[in-house]
Protein backbone atom coordinates (compact mmCIF):
# COMPACT_ATOMS: atom_id res chain seq x y z
CA UNK A 1 0.00 0.00 0.00
CA UNK A 2 2.82 2.52 0.78
CA UNK A 3 4.07 1.90 -2.92
CA UNK A 4 0.71 3.09 -3.70
CA UNK A 5 0.42 6.04 -1.49
CA UNK A 6 4.35 7.12 -3.35
CA UNK A 7 2.63 6.55 -6.38
CA UNK A 8 -0.42 8.94 -5.66
CA UNK A 9 1.45 11.57 -4.19
CA UNK A 10 3.77 11.82 -7.61
CA UNK A 11 0.85 11.63 -9.71
CA UNK A 12 -0.68 14.96 -8.03
CA UNK A 13 2.51 16.76 -8.57
CA UNK A 14 2.77 15.66 -12.11
CA UNK A 15 -0.57 16.78 -12.49
CA UNK A 16 -0.21 20.61 -11.21
CA UNK A 17 3.02 20.78 -13.28
CA UNK A 18 1.27 19.77 -16.32
CA UNK A 19 -1.33 21.59 -15.53
CA UNK A 20 0.83 24.61 -15.15
CA UNK A 21 2.85 24.35 -17.76
CA UNK A 22 -0.65 24.59 -19.95
CA UNK A 23 -1.50 27.57 -18.16
CA UNK A 24 1.67 29.10 -18.57
CA UNK A 25 1.73 28.23 -22.71
CA UNK A 26 -1.87 29.49 -23.14
CA UNK A 27 -1.09 32.71 -21.55
CA UNK A 28 1.92 32.93 -23.67
CA UNK A 29 0.75 31.78 -27.27
CA UNK A 30 -2.13 34.39 -27.06
CA UNK A 31 0.52 37.21 -27.10
CA UNK A 32 2.46 35.89 -29.31
CA UNK A 33 -0.68 35.49 -31.78
CA UNK A 34 -1.95 39.02 -30.83
CA UNK A 35 1.80 40.60 -31.89
CA UNK A 36 2.46 39.23 -35.04
CA UNK A 37 1.43 39.95 -38.56
CA UNK A 38 -2.62 39.04 -38.74
CA UNK A 39 -1.82 38.08 -42.51
CA UNK A 40 0.46 34.95 -40.76
CA UNK A 41 -1.90 34.16 -38.07
CA UNK A 42 -3.52 31.41 -40.03
CA UNK A 43 -0.33 29.76 -40.69
CA UNK A 44 -0.04 29.17 -36.86
CA UNK A 45 -3.61 27.08 -36.83
CA UNK A 46 -3.78 26.23 -40.01
CA UNK A 47 -4.49 22.23 -40.02
CA UNK A 48 -3.62 21.36 -43.52
CA UNK A 49 -0.56 19.25 -44.77
CA UNK A 50 2.37 20.74 -46.14
CA UNK A 51 1.54 19.34 -49.54
CA UNK A 52 -2.07 20.20 -49.05
CA UNK A 53 -0.92 24.11 -48.52
CA UNK A 54 1.16 23.59 -51.36
CA UNK A 55 -1.56 22.02 -53.95
CA UNK A 56 -3.75 24.48 -53.12
CA UNK A 57 -0.91 27.34 -53.34
CA UNK A 58 -0.51 26.19 -57.22
CA UNK A 59 -4.07 25.85 -57.66
CA UNK A 60 -5.22 28.73 -56.24
CA UNK A 61 -2.34 31.16 -57.44
CA UNK A 62 -3.47 34.13 -60.41
CA UNK A 63 -0.39 34.61 -61.97
CA UNK A 64 2.24 32.13 -63.26
CA UNK A 65 4.50 33.91 -61.13
CA UNK A 66 2.98 33.01 -58.10
CA UNK A 67 2.43 28.87 -59.65
CA UNK A 68 6.12 29.23 -59.34
CA UNK A 69 6.76 29.31 -56.07
CA UNK A 70 5.27 25.78 -55.86
CA UNK A 71 8.62 24.78 -57.81
CA UNK A 72 10.52 25.99 -55.11
CA UNK A 73 9.83 23.51 -52.44
CA UNK A 74 10.83 19.56 -52.18
CA UNK A 75 8.79 18.07 -55.05
CA UNK A 76 7.57 15.55 -52.49
CA UNK A 77 5.40 18.46 -51.30
CA UNK A 78 3.52 19.04 -54.47
CA UNK A 79 3.62 15.32 -55.56
CA UNK A 80 -0.10 15.06 -56.12
CA UNK A 81 -0.65 17.79 -58.18
CA UNK A 82 2.64 16.76 -60.38
CA UNK A 83 0.42 16.08 -63.33
CA UNK A 84 -1.21 19.73 -63.13
CA UNK A 85 2.03 21.18 -62.75
CA UNK A 86 3.69 18.86 -65.60
CA UNK A 87 0.37 20.52 -67.72
CA UNK A 88 0.52 24.08 -66.61
CA UNK A 89 4.63 23.93 -67.52
CA UNK A 90 4.00 22.09 -71.07
CA UNK A 91 1.92 25.06 -71.99
CA UNK A 92 3.43 27.46 -70.52
CA UNK A 93 7.14 27.35 -71.43
CA UNK A 94 7.19 27.85 -74.94
CA UNK A 95 5.18 31.20 -74.32
CA UNK A 96 7.26 32.65 -71.63
CA UNK A 97 10.40 31.79 -73.92
CA UNK A 98 8.31 33.17 -76.84
CA UNK A 99 7.30 36.48 -74.50
CA UNK A 100 10.18 36.48 -71.93
CA UNK A 101 8.48 38.01 -68.60
CA UNK A 102 10.78 39.96 -66.50
CA UNK A 103 9.63 37.56 -63.52
CA UNK A 104 10.89 34.50 -65.69
CA UNK A 105 14.69 35.35 -63.85
CA UNK A 106 17.14 32.78 -63.81
CA UNK A 107 16.54 31.79 -60.34
CA UNK A 108 12.93 30.96 -61.94
CA UNK A 109 14.08 29.25 -64.58
CA UNK A 110 16.32 26.95 -62.66
CA UNK A 111 13.18 26.02 -60.70
CA UNK A 112 12.08 24.04 -64.03
CA UNK A 113 12.38 20.32 -63.32
CA UNK A 114 14.30 18.53 -66.30
CA UNK A 115 10.85 15.65 -66.44
CA UNK A 116 9.18 19.15 -67.99
CA UNK A 117 11.43 20.63 -70.54
CA UNK A 118 11.48 16.76 -72.67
Amino acid sequence: IGAFAALSHGDSTLTIIMGGSCAVLLVTYAPFLASINREYVATFIDTRTASEYNADRFLNATTDEKKFDTLAVNENLWRNIRNDVKAWLAAGIPVWLEEQPTWLTDRYRSLIPEWAVD
